[in-house]
């Protein structure tokens, strides 16, 4: 998927499970999700893991977990088509 920049919160789905979070898209194609460190948690993914994600009102994308960074109560996580970037 081919993510325009922009910005927004909703319910984003990563890999079947719904949470509300922040999202923002960057013009490299790059974008980050922040979430709480519970919804997370209840998420089960790691780092470089293949994941099926999806936005509000956009269609759903397998991309890569590639970082997350832990603000508490928050975490972002980085996603991108590639790993190595």
């Amino acid at each position: 998927m081919t993510l325009q920049p922009g910005h927004g919160v909703g319910v984003v789905t990563i890999n079947g499970a719904g949470a509300w979070a922040l999202w923002v898209c960057d013009p490299a194609g790059g974008w980050k999700i922040r979430l709480s460190i519970d919804d997370f948690e209840a998420l089960g993914v790691h780092e470089y893991q293949r994941v099926r994600v999806r936005l509000p009102g956009r269609n759903e994308a397998d991309v890569y977990f590639k970082r997350r960074r832990v603000n508490p109560p928050f975490v972002w996580l980085e996603f991108g088509a590639d790993v190595r970037r």
